[in-house]
């Protein structure tokens, strides 16, 4: 049994997993609470491009301040924004769901199914250049359509901003850790992604794979049930591997210990996972290294 605190929808997802490693997963939109006498009407409407929706809410107030958005992607995650934008792991039919409250108590639920579909031909590869002012990074695009025209720019800034363009231009807002990613589309519907993890210290960005790490790969990558992560070390090290959402939502620490100058291999079975695309992070203090991983089903 679970209580709530608060009114509104939230997803609530059941995993098993079996001893001869099946596993499944189903999710449910659970709704708390009833709506209220007013008149409010809780509305959206979205864009997509390949698995990155954008979400912009129309709701009608009925006369008061809307003081609550809720949030309900279908695939485990929540956003309390008011126009938020998510990425989507895998292709599929989701029943998105918006909550709002407003301040004379009225709660009003719209939910709408989206269709993600990203499957498509081409040989694109998405890349980035960047330049530095302070915390202002300019980032340039460098992809290759593969002989097509790409279509959109999809940039992501680790931070919870985005932006879609050919050149973005971004401020952050500490000299921490960030992992960037840009997603293109091409005409003839090639989807490809590349991030860069980048640290801002001292007003100077530095790629942190320069510091204490050599050369950080993935095999086989896209991986079915096993795959291998290798990395080389300049100096013996505590390492850390973690696994993430291409959001940069941490889901899994999967290894902590000390590491050996030189080549070390870390074999990471992938059956527990869904099928998708996911980061790699291998750290080692204020050092980190970024790997996109795809698993397969």
């Amino acid at each position: 049994m679970h209580v709530y605190s608060f009114e509104g929808s939230y997803p609530a997802c059941l995993t098993v997993v079996t001893v001869d490693g099946c596993e499944d997963d189903i999710c449910l939109t659970v709704i708390i609470g009833e709506p209220s006498s007013g008149d409010c009407e809780s509305d959206f409407e979205y864009s997509i491009v390949g698995n990155y929706v954008n979400f912009m809410e129309i709701s009608d107030d009925g006369g008061a301040d809307i003081v609550y958005y809720s949030w309900n992607f279908d695939d485990g995650t929540t956003s309390s924004d008011a126009n938020p934008t998510h990425i989507y792991a895998e292709d599929s039919v989701y029943e998105v769901c918006l909550t709002i409250t407003t301040a004379d108590g009225c709660t009003d639920v719209s939910c709408q199914a989206i269709t993600i579909e990203t499957s498509g031909g081409g040989d694109c590869e998405a890349g980035f250049e960047y330049e530095i002012n302070g915390l202002t990074v300019t980032f340039f695009e460098t992809a290759d359509g593969g002989g097509s025209d790409i279509l959109s720019y999809i940039w992501t800034f680790g931070d919870g901003f985005s932006f879609t363009g050919t050149e973005a231009e971004h401020t952050f807002a500490d000299t921490t850790s960030y992992e960037v990613c840009l997603t293109i589309v091409t005409l003839d519907s090639c989807i490809n992604m590349y991030c860069d993890s980048i640290t801002l210290i001292d007003n100077d960005v530095a790629i942190e794979e320069e510091n204490i790490f050599g050369v950080v790969s993935i095999h086989p990558n896209p991986a079915n049930d096993e795959t291998t992560i290798s990395y080389t070390l300049n100096a013996a090290s505590e390492i850390t591997i973690s696994l993430a959402d291409v959001t940069g939502r941490n889901l899994a620490y999967i290894y902590t210990g000390n590491s050996i100058a030189g080549t070390n291999k870390f074999n990471l079975n992938t059956t527990a996972f869904a099928a998708g695309i996911y980061m790699v992070n291998v750290s080692s203090g204020s050092y980190l290294v970024t790997q996109k991983l795809i698993i397969t089903k």
